[in-house]
């Protein structure tokens, strides 16, 4: 949800934008209406079975373009474990080439830390990772940092790493107080604006909309 808007965003300021579906649930496909079981994804240039990564790319209007993602992305791991890619290329090339062409690539993964993570990390220039302010989160978030620690220093490589709070409920006083622990404790890497916990995303993700479409007073 938070890579949809932000692109459409960045897209309704002028920028070419290209999201990148890896998440084989496809929740962004979803949302940007390119759900076809027949679509070409990752998985397929991986295998070699499509030779351009452009070959994958879907035009949904002037500034915005998507790779979508089905169920079949969800061999990505395994097919990069079994036949040793090199996680430190095997994204960053198409990437590179997509950066011709667009001024923003937006990577949309799964919420876990395999090979398909770990090679998307080695591959942008900046990770953007959600938070919830609670315990559970707060350690994933150390975990996740620990995990991307050991993967620049393998690889060299050392991609902007940064951290939003999302779903933020300011009635609650737990929030609150989980809040400015989580902003102390990450002061180097959280962004100073969270994002509160609103209904307007489930609401226009259902409608088929964005947050952006010109309805709300605030």
């Amino acid at each position: 949800t938070l890579a949809k808007n932000f692109g459409v965003r960045a897209a309704q300021y002028g920028y070419k934008v290209l999201f990148i579906d890896f998440d084989h649930q496809a929740n962004l496909t979803f949302a940007l209406n390119k759900f076809d079981p027949k679509n070409k994804v990752f998985v397929d240039y991986v295998r070699g079975t499509t030779k351009k990564i452009s070959e994958l790319v879907l035009k949904i209007s002037d500034n915005i373009s998507i790779i979508p993602s089905s169920l079949t992305n969800a061999k990505l791991d395994s097919e990069l474990v079994t036949n040793a890619h090199n996680l430190g290329s095997i994204v960053k090339e198409p990437l590179e080439e997509m950066k011709k062409e667009f001024d923003l690539i937006v990577c949309d993964c799964p919420p876990a830390l395999g090979p398909l993570v770990s090679s998307v990390y080695l591959g942008v220039e900046q990770v953007i990772a959600p938070m919830v302010p609670d315990k559970f989160s707060e350690m994933a978030i150390d975990f996740m940092l620990e995990e991307w620690g050991i993967l620049s220093r393998r690889f060299k490589s050392l991609p902007s790493v940064k951290l939003i709070v999302n779903r933020h409920d300011p009635r609650l006083k737990a929030s609150n107080e989980q809040l400015i622990h989580m902003v102390s404790k990450y002061k180097d890497y959280i962004y100073p604006t969270a994002i509160r916990a609103s209904a307007d995303f489930m609401t226009s993700t259902n409608s088929n909309e964005h947050l952006w479409e010109g309805k709300r007073t605030s």
